[in-house]
């Protein structure tokens, strides 16, 4: 998950894409609202389709944290 960091003072110390500040949870939970890869991609340049799939794998992995994320971060 090389792809992947945590960095203090960076997205909050969560998850996020090395050299970006776009957060695991981001991407996982606009594939859970339908969005597509190709939008997503389109969305946040920055991204790749290699990041994509690290992102699946560090969900998987780490579903809680990201679930704690995605919930903090809409407010539940």
């Amino acid at each position: 998950m090389h792809e992947i960091v945590k960095i203090h003072g960076v997205c909050g110390g969560e998850a996020c894409f090395r050299d970006s500040r776009i957060p695991v949870w981001t991407v996982i939970r606009a594939f859970q609202l339908g969005i597509s890869e190709a939008s997503l991609l389109a969305s946040y340049p920055p991204l790749t389709v290699e990041n994509l799939v690290h992102a699946h794998d560090y969900a998987r992995t780490n579903w809680e944290e990201i679930a704690r994320a995605i919930a903090e971060n809409e407010g539940n």
